[in-house]
């Protein structure tokens, strides 16, 4: 993140080669981060992804037994959509 972050200090420094070289290996990091994560990860535990991909999210104040959330329902239901 902070190379990226130093691509975008760069160019108004006028140093735009330094900022495009930086930019990209910022770009080659995250790649390398999702595939290597994300892509190894799901190859390994497939049956995991799988699994938790057949529920829905359900938000926390609309569980059964509410939440905190539920009970202030009054002034704060139509504000979460309870």
């Amino acid at each position: 993140m902070a190379s990226g972050v130093v691509s975008i200090d760069l160019y108004p420094d006028h140093r735009a080669v330094l900022s495009a070289l930086t930019l990209w290996f910022a770009v080659g990091v995250w790649l390398l981060l999702a595939v290597v994560v994300l892509g190894v990860r799901l190859a390994i535990e497939r049956d995991r992804f799988a699994r938790e991909a057949r529920f829905r999210a359900l938000p926390f104040w609309s569980r059964p037994g509410g939440g905190r959330v539920a009970r202030w329902s009054g002034w704060l239901g139509p504000l979460v959509g309870a």
